[in-house]
C-alpha cells in the first residue's frame, strides 16, 4: 500500500496528517488516544485497530473533490516545470541524504579525496545551471531552503561544498538547522512551489531515491505550502553566511 499526502495541521508542531491510499481509503496520522474513559466509549475496538485524535479542521482534506486536484507526472513533465514557470521556483528540502545515481561516483570521490567534482565550467555544461542562468536573464527567481541536521551528513557536506555554483548560476539557497524551533512548524517532505500557485511534492523510497512527482493545484493546499515557504525563508540563513555548527548559524 502507498500513501499520498493530502494535508496537515502545522500549528501544533507534531503535525497530524491525512493521507489517501492507493486502495481508495483514507489514512490518519494523529495523537494516540490512551485515556481509559475515552477508550471505554469506543465501539467494538478490534485488536488490530487503534484510535487517534486529530483537529476537526484536518478532515477538510478528505473532500474527494479536492483530492482529485492532483496528478503524478513523468520525469520529462517534471523537468518541463522548470522551463514553463512564470516568475518564481521555490523549494523546501528536508532530507539529509539523496540517492541520485549520477552523483554516486562524485560523492564517493569527495568522501575519499575531498574533490567536489564541480567547477565554473558547470555553468555552461550542466542543463540545470544553463536553465537557471537563462531564466535569471528573463527575470525569474530561484530560491531554496535546506533543512539540515548538524553535524552535516556526508551527502549534505558535499552539497554544501558545491552550492556556490548553484548560487553563481543565479539561485538563492539558504540553510536552516533542524534544531531551530521553526522547523517544528514545517512539514517533513520535499516540495517545489511554482509561481505560488502550483505545488509539486517529491516522493522518496526507503533508499532515499525519488519514486514519483505529484503536482497539486488545489488552492487550499497550495496556500498552506506557501505559508510554510514564508516561515522557512524568514528563518533560514543565506549560503554565504552559513557556517555549519557555528554559534550564530541561523536567524532568530
Amino acid at each position: 500500500m502507498r500513501l499520498r499526502f493530502l494535508g496537515t495541521d502545522s500549528e501544533r508542531g507534531t503535525c497530524p496528517t491525512l493521507y489517501e491510499t492507493d486502495r481508495g481509503t483514507i489514512a490518519v496520522q494523529g495523537y494516540k488516544v490512551a485515556d481509559p474513559q475515552a477508550l471505554a466509549d469506543v465501539r467494538s475496538l478490534a485488536e488490530d485497530e487503534d484510535v487517534v485524535e486529530v483537529p476537526r479542521e484536518l478532515l477538510r482534506y478528505a473532500d474527494r473533490e479536492r483530492t482529485s486536484m492532483s496528478k503524478f507526472i513523468s520525469d520529462e513533465e517534471f523537468d518541463q516545470l522548470f522551463v514553463d514557470f512564470e516568475h518564481t521556483a521555490w523549494k523546501l528540502e528536508v532530507r539529509d541524504r539523496y540517492a541520485i545515481p549520477q552523483e554516486r561516483e562524485t560523492l564517493q570521490r569527495f568522501l575519499t579525496t575531498g574533490d567536489i567534482g564541480r567547477d565554473e565550467s558547470d555553468l555552461e555544461t550542466s542543463w540545470w545551471h544553463r536553465n537557471v542562468v537563462q531564466s535569471r536573464k528573463e527575470g525569474k527567481i530561484w530560491q531554496r531552503v535546506r533543512v539540515v541536521t548538524e553535524p552535516l551528513s556526508n551527502y549534505i557536506r558535499w552539497e554544501h561544498a558545491v552550492t556556490r555554483y548553484n548560487n553563481a548560476a543565479g539561485e538563492d539557497i539558504r540553510w536552516l538547522p533542524r534544531d531551530h524551533s521553526a522547523v517544528n512548524q514545517l512539514p517533513d517532505l520535499d516540495f517545489w512551489l511554482f509561481d505560488s500557485k502550483r505545488l509539486c511534492i517529491l516522493h522518496f523510497d526507503e533508499n532515499d531515491e525519488v519514486t514519483s512527482f505529484e503536482v497539486i493545484d488545489d488552492p487550499l493546499i497550495v496556500a498552506q505550502h506557501c505559508q510554510w515557504r514564508d516561515i522557512a525563508w524568514h528563518y533560514a540563513t543565506p549560503h554565504d553566511e552559513y557556517t555549519p555548527g557555528a554559534a550564530k548559524r541561523f536567524n532568530t
